[in-house]
């Protein structure tokens, strides 16, 4: 047990190395606030255009819950990541010979998401003065949230699209679907991104198209995994078309016979 312990401790130290770069990073990622309230105004006018905009209904109902709206703020604020940290530990618990394809799917996840944070940067609905949101960390004063100024100062509030948020949900829900059988556990994994969707729109950090433009980075992570063995399926056939020489070489000499 300790043994085994141990060689998995490498990759564990690695799973928790790579969270905290991917935070580093986004908070680095550049966050013009005029161009990223722009951008949010764009996009919530275009979702009300095709009438897919369930932000405010979402965001009025858990404002009007003060209870509610605490237990929102605190499940967007730690649930993504200890649930997906624990989804983590158990892969490589429980199937150490998939565990680092599932954490390579992750790791793509992630770059992909830093890179829209970087070349999209997008305020959230509660940053859109005058457009009816309300801020449940600000309103309700929840702990270690934006509203604190340690927190909003050192942390990039721009970095809404996609949302890794729903991606790491949905990874999380692709992972346990895959390693379990039973019913009631994925039936539960499908219901977590679906609560984390309600909880990010009803908290007024995302739009529903950012829910969206992370399940599919989540889908992408897992794709960005069949490149390789598409390459080396693509390379071997390649290999197979090229028809063997007409002749044979000729046999080498022995050198006992003394020619």
């Amino acid at each position: 047990m300790r043994r085994e312990v141990m060689r998995r401790a490498p990759e564990a130290c690695l799973l928790v190395a790579g969270y905290a770069g991917y935070s580093v990073i986004r908070d680095l990622v550049p966050g013009g606030s005029s161009v990223a309230v722009t951008r949010g105004w764009g996009l919530l006018h275009t979702e009300r255009l095709v009438h897919l905009d369930p932000e405010h209904g979402l965001n009025r109902f858990i404002a009007g819950h003060p209870m509610l709206a605490q237990v929102a703020d605190y499940y967007y604020a730690t649930g993504h990541f200890l649930i997906t940290i624990a989804v983590l530990a158990a892969v490589y618990w429980l199937a150490p010979g998939r565990a680092r394809r599932y954490a390579a799917a992750w790791y793509g996840m992630n770059l992909l998401g830093l890179a829209g944070f970087w070349c999209y940067p997008l305020a959230p609905p509660r940053l859109l003065s005058h457009a009816g949101f309300v801020d449940t960390v600000v309103r309700f004063g929840t702990w270690g949230g934006w509203g604190a100024h340690s927190v909003a100062s050192v942390s990039n509030q721009y970095a809404a699209m996609p949302s890794l948020h729903t991606g790491w949900e949905v990874w999380c829900a692709i992972t346990v679907w895959a390693l379990s059988r039973r019913c009631w556990v994925r039936a539960l994994a499908v219901a977590y991104p679906v609560l984390t969707v309600v909880v990010v729109l009803g908290t007024a950090n995302h739009y529903l198209a950012d829910t969206v433009a992370g399940a599919l980075t989540a889908a992408a992570g897992f794709a960005l995994l069949t490149v390789p063995a598409a390459a080396r399926a693509v390379i071997r056939s390649a290999g197979a078309g090229i028809p063997a020489p007409a002749y044979a070489l000729p046999a080498p000499a022995d050198e006992g016979t003394g020619r």
